[in-house]
């Protein structure tokens, strides 16, 4: 099985975007990195989320500043508003040792929720999640370029867009209501693979939105859309 880990553990509140008064500027998000990454904009009034992608977060975010601060918004008007920023890492499915595949990764966690909706949950749990057995992860997959067209990885040796992925699980897997405002991949999602696909999502506690840390993780059968 492929496995896919979104780290969404960076996390921090967008009212600082905002001038605190006259001449004063505003700052992005503390630890808010000038490298590449997947990001989502979580709004707690309606529970609307927005994921984008960025070869430069710092970058993104200043930009973002320029703005708030160009429509004269102030710091109440985005204390609703809570980023988090991801770095996004894959791997293959492990090569069989001694001629014995690995198992899968229903053999390996426990409890196992039903099939539903194309995917089956392994893990939902809060606090940051354990470590995925040896037996599940394999060779890294592929190097991830957050500035291009489409964010892409390989698994397996196929191409597998995270950044659609993502919006996907947010929307499929997790549910919290509310909408996702860019509509670019709001379309099922297909794992390529010969083999499950385990994907996980975790976050980082985000007080600002009363967001308490916590992971959710699911497999999509070989071929599976959801």
């Amino acid at each position: 099985m492929g496995y896919i880990n979104f780290d969404l553990t960076n996390s921090g509140s967008l009212s600082t975007l905002a001038s605190a008064g006259a001449g004063m500027a505003g700052t992005l998000p503390v630890g808010m990195p000038a490298t590449g990454g997947l990001y989502l904009i979580y709004h707690q009034a309606n529970n609307n989320r927005y994921i984008g992608k960025s070869g430069d977060l710092r970058q993104r975010f200043d930009g973002r500043m320029l703005t708030v601060n160009e429509f004269g918004l102030s710091p109440a008007n985005l204390a609703n508003l809570g980023v988090f920023w991801s770095e996004v890492d894959a791997w293959n499915t492990p090569a069989p040792v001694m001629g014995v595949a690995a198992p899968l990764v229903n053999t390996l966690i426990a409890p196992i929720a039903p099939a539903a909706l194309g995917f089956q949950v392994i893990r939902n749990a809060g606090g940051a999640a354990p470590p995925m057995p040896n037996a599940v992860v394999g060779t890294p997959g592929g190097v991830i370029n957050y500035g291009g067209a489409q964010v892409t990885t390989m698994v397996d040796g196929l191409q597998i867009n995270v950044e659609a992925l993502l919006i996907r699980f947010f929307r499929q897997a997790i549910g919290v209501g509310g909408s996702i405002t860019n509509g670019v991949y709001m379309g099922p999602f297909t794992n390529p693979t010969n083999h499950e696909l385990i994907v996980q999502v975790e976050w980082g506690a985000c007080p600002v939105v009363n967001i308490p840390a916590a992971h959710y993780c699911i497999t999509i059968p070989a071929h599976g859309q959801f």
